[in-house]
């Protein structure tokens, strides 16, 4: 897994992270990290927990988010994300 929460890391997310297929777990929280979240999240299948909260996302959350079927934890709170909440997030379980 990967942790790298509670840190002053800006910037945006590199798109090298979204090919980690490996990843389980995904802990970036309380940073300075802004920008869009990309769709390429959806690369991240075997993703169980992710945790981007307390950053500053901006954006819509992509919908490819979503298909990630292993997905079990999101934390996405206390960012600028804006838009209606996909009703795919029933996808998860």
């Amino acid at each position: 897994w990967l942790g790298l929460g509670f840190n002053r890391i800006e910037g945006t997310i590199p798109d090298q992270l979204y090919e980690l297929s490996s990843l389980i777990r995904l802990d970036i929280r309380v940073n300075r990290i802004g920008g869009a979240l990309s769709s390429k999240i959806g690369n991240l299948q075997n993703l169980e927990y992710l945790s981007l909260g307390s950053n500053n996302l901006t954006g819509s959350i992509p919908e490819e988010q979503f298909d990630i079927q292993r997905l079990k934890t999101i934390d996405l709170d206390s960012n600028q994300f804006i838009g209606t909440l996909s009703t795919n997030i029933g996808k998860l379980t």
